[in-house]
């Protein structure tokens, strides 16, 4: 047993020095918890930082109680797991509520919600305020359609493991892995829907994530392009110009971007879908970090800087990858907009990229943002691998958009983008399913549809 102590003494040293480690990285976080997915942008692991002022921890205190409770307990437990538990837990206290640590396998997971495929059953997670795990949205012709899931859905467990604690980011990581898994098994997961707990049974299966979805809808005489995008990942700015040439090919005559419940991406990603609407040259957003310095990124970025800061590995989500993994880097994207009517749809799960997607659009008066107040998360993560699989994403810096003003819920400014028309869903309207929604029963899209057409009017199906 002394032996076995010595070891574990040992090891806590190794844990506190990586510990104060991962403090040099830490920024202020948000107090909420977040719906989105994080605003990331793959960082080098190896760059300098400051070291800190003084310690974060009582590492005599540390040591003392895990030698204690070896020592007396008479308990079975497993050891594994104890550094990722200490890690986790050390995430927990930092009020980020956006920073995670992650396994090797949560950090594999984390990385698969930006490719364009993957093995699953074809439901977008989010963290809701309670810290419960929440179904945003439910793809079409997936097994999770056909097993019966829908948009609110509360997983509560997954093959028996219990979802039902609240936690941070990582716990939708988490789920996400236990969720997907090989092609053709199947996997069982407890919902909560309406105060009822209900048991649903879906086949894994090849999913394709699609994350912009259009149709060119004509009513009244007037042709609207109407894109759904539901997250800004790899595949984010291929769909978005294919479907955009298709719409201006076509004779569109505004178009109608949708963004409600889009829980975020990569910045890399937004970058370059507004590089396709606006001018190369246009300022997108600045970032301010902790150490009072500040970046500034206009569709130049995308174009230049993103190659030069960045590496060309294939192992992180990167700016356009084809389907022979060689990145590239479109230049067509610098030499097109959009000189159409747009508007902008969104709601209270718009966060992080698709924010500052409405707010450039708005702040250059391109667009008008319709529906409700989004969520405000206006600060940016990076996530930083390690050589065992583990990973730390950490909140780094605030951003703003154009118009210089902050919203994210830490700030002193407004709370998340405040429409120009405002229609407040209902709970049961909340609730609908918006890709398979007739458009005529979407009281948002009638109210951005009409506010771009100088026509007649739509007229919704629904009352509300």
């Amino acid at each position: 047993m002394k032996k076995e102590i010595s070891l574990r003494a040992a090891l806590l040293l190794v844990l506190a020095a990586v510990l104060i480690t991962f403090s040099l990285t830490l920024a202020a976080g948000c107090i909420q918890k977040d719906p989105a997915d994080d605003f990331t942008q793959p960082a080098d692991t190896t760059e300098d930082a400051a070291p800190p002022s003084d310690a974060l921890f009582d590492e005599e205190k540390l040591r003392e109680v895990i030698e204690r409770f070896l020592a007396a307990s008479v308990g079975e437990f497993d050891r594994n797991g104890i550094t990722d538990a200490l890690l986790k837990g050390f995430i927990l206290e930092t009020n980020d509520d956006y920073a995670s640590y992650m396994t090797a396998e949560e950090y594999a997971a984390h990385n698969q919600s930006y490719v364009a495929g993957y093995v699953g059953i074809g439901i977008t997670v989010t963290l809701n305020a309670a810290g419960a795990v929440e179904v945003l949205d439910v793809t079409p012709d997936s097994p999770a359609e056909d097993a019966g899931f829908l948009v609110g859905d509360i997983l509560t467990a997954v093959d028996g493991i219990s979802l039902e604690e609240a936690g941070d980011s990582s716990l939708l990581d988490r789920a996400s892995a236990l969720i997907r898994g090989e092609e053709g098994t199947k996997v069982t997961v407890g919902v909560l829907r309406g105060g009822k707990t209900l048991t649903l049974t879906a086949e894994r299966r090849a999913v394709e994530k699609r994350s912009v979805r259009y149709t060119l809808c004509e009513y009244n005489g007037q042709k609207a392009a109407y894109l759904m995008i539901t997250g800004f990942d790899l595949a984010t700015p291929v769909q978005f110009k294919e479907a955009v040439d298709d719409a201006e090919q076509k004779g569109a005559d505004f178009f109608i971007f949708d963004v409600r419940n889009n829980p975020g991406g990569l910045l890399s990603s937004v970058a370059t879908v507004l590089t396709y609407i606006l001018p190369d040259d246009t300022l997108l957003a600045t970032t301010e970090y902790r150490d009072s310095t500040s970046a500034v990124y206009t569709g130049g970025y995308v174009r230049d800087a993103y190659f030069e800061n960045n590496g060309y590995s294939n192992e992180t989500p990167q700016l356009l990858v084809t389907d022979n993994g060689v990145i590239s880097y479109n230049s067509a994207y610098a030499e097109h907009v959009i000189d159409r009517p747009m508007a902008v749809l969104i709601n209270g799960g718009s966060a992080s990229a698709a924010e500052l997607f409405t707010a450039a659009l708005r702040d250059y008066e391109v667009a008008i943002p319709v529906g409700e107040n989004s969520y405000g998360k206006g600060c940016m993560q990076i996530t930083y691998p390690f050589s065992d699989g583990t990973a730390l994403k950490v909140t780094v810096a605030y951003y703003t958009p154009p118009c210089g003003v902050n919203y994210d819920k830490m700030t002193d400014g407004p709370v998340g983008i405040a429409p120009a028309v405002e229609v407040i869903f209902t709970e049961e309207e909340s609730r609908r399913n918006l890709y398979t929604l007739d458009h005529r029963e979407d009281r948002q899209f009638v109210a951005a549809f009409n506010a771009l057409t100088t026509g007649e009017k739509l007229e919704a199906k629904t009352g509300g």
